[in-house]
């Protein structure tokens, strides 16, 4: 008769079975749990594709919209659920995956908070659009965010807290009912920025000489605000300029 073998510290001592499980596996049996109080607390059941989830034959590496470092390394990188009609709130502990870098949430109605993303640290692309995203609180916290978009949502109150995110490459918030306001100075903070996106944010006044400091700007998107007078000689800086939008 097989006898137990008592597994490494990282698995947990005696398992039942007969052999231990590899790191791998046993990283891929906690990344799992997560990834299934998403699919349980998200209306799985009734998403447009949701192929593997739950199956549990399959690697997490297989699941609809789950992408991870390798087959050999099933770490999730990147959860793309884009438009699959998730439906409640979103679980937190999703940013417990230590490696997830990519979460695309677009043109789902659901209820999204920031609770915990300080510990997703390898998170860099963050898409929010159409969600239903009422506030940014705690979006301060993802320090390595390269990629933020929350357009079409129902943010009331100018997101403040944007002004930490010192990483962002792409920032894209257009169409949210904030009040009117001129464009703050702190916009010029972002050196690394290449996209800015901020169309219907309820600018007005006159449009700021500080744009021609961004020297990175490559996409200017700021149409259906308030802007008045005249373009700013000093936008001639911005060399990468591929893009602006400043129409009514």
């Amino acid at each position: 008769l097989a006898t137990c073998q008592t597994c490494s510290s990282s698995t947990n001592g005696f398992l039942g079975s007969f052999e231990c499980l590899s790191n791998a596996d046993h990283q891929e049996n906690s990344e799992r749990a997560i990834l299934e109080k998403l699919y349980k607390g998200m209306n799985g059941d009734s998403w447009i594709e949701n192929t593997n989830w739950m199956d549990p034959d399959e690697s997490i590496c297989t699941w609809f919209g789950i992408k991870c470092i390798s087959d050999d390394n099933p770490s999730v990188t990147s959860i793309d659920l884009e438009n699959n009609r998730l439906g409640h709130t979103f679980p937190t502990e999703i940013f417990n995956l230590p490696n997830l870098q990519e979460l695309n949430l677009q043109g789902n109605l659901i209820i999204f908070g920031f609770d915990g993303i300080q510990n997703a640290k390898n998170l860099e692309y963050l898409d929010l659009e159409e969600t239903g995203t009422t506030s940014l609180a705690g979006v301060e916290k993802a320090t390595g965010l390269k990629l933020l978009r929350v357009d079409r949502n129902n943010i009331q109150v100018f997101p403040q807290q944007v002004f930490n995110l010192a990483s962002l490459e792409v920032l894209s918030m257009s169409e949210n009912a904030v009040p009117e306001q001129e464009m703050p100075a702190s916009f010029q903070s972002f050196s690394k920025l290449v996209y800015f996106g901020c169309g219907n944010c309820g600018f007005k006044g006159t449009i700021p000489t500080w744009l021609g400091s961004m020297a990175n700007l490559e996409y200017i998107r700021l149409d259906q605000n308030a802007l008045s007078g005249s373009l700013p000689t000093e936008l001639l800086q911005l060399l990468n300029l591929k893009h602006l939008d400043l129409s009514d």
